[in-house]
């Protein structure tokens, strides 16, 4: 009962921090990009659909939605994560698996999509960086002392080489397979020691 009473007394103690400066950039960005698409986009949209500013409802809908999310994500306990960060890198894969079948969408000569109802589609490698980002740390933690070896950076990269490698392969998407496998080298970079093989390297 004591120990309950004390780790009630501490999570009331919690000071709970929020980042006002970071979810002011992060509105600034979404504000900016959906200027810059408007511009890029109202003629197109408004040949193909007689709307200019279909592309832009539709990206403000999308932009709402992420929001929600992120407000969702941000009441959850970090913790928890840690057991879903596995699953949730198998499930990326097998994601971009699904662009290889009949639910892939072709659009301008790539096949990277999936498709969605109501005429919406997803972009499954945006999913594998998510996984990346949750599973990495996860692996990094779990190794301890032996991420400092090299059998141990390379479990790490192997396993973000095998996300980069089905980014690359199953969608055709090597930009995005360079940003996954270079959020794994970072990942290892930011924890090592030594800063000297990855400046040569």
């Amino acid at each position: 009962m004591a120990r309950k009473k004390e780790t009630r007394k501490k999570r009331t103690n919690t000071v709970s921090y929020f980042d006002y400066s970071l979810l002011a950039v992060l509105i600034f960005l979404s504000c900016f990009g959906l200027v810059m698409l408007y511009s890029t986009s109202a003629y197109s949209a408004l040949v193909s659909y007689g709307d200019s500013m279909h592309y832009f409802k539709r990206q403000i809908l999308f932009c709402i939605v992420g929001f929600i999310g992120m407000y969702i994500v941000m009441k959850i306990d970090y913790h928890v994560y840690i057991k879903w960060a596995k699953p949730i890198y198998f499930f990326s894969v097998f994601m971009m698996l699904l662009v290889k079948t009949p639910l892939g969408k072709e659009v301008n000569g790539a096949k990277r999509w999936i498709k969605l109802p109501f005429d919406q589609q997803l972009q499954p490698s945006e999913i594998a960086k998510i996984a990346v980002i949750l599973f990495i740390p996860v692996l990094i933690c779990k190794m301890g002392k032996e991420i400092k070896t090299l059998r141990g950076i390379g479990q790490v990269l192997l396993w973000g080489g095998f996300s980069a490698a089905c980014v690359l392969f199953l969608t055709d998407n090597l930009s995005t397979a360079i940003i996954v496998m270079g959020i794994s080298c970072i990942m290892v970079f930011v924890v090592h020691p030594k800063t000297k093989p990855f400046i040569a390297i």
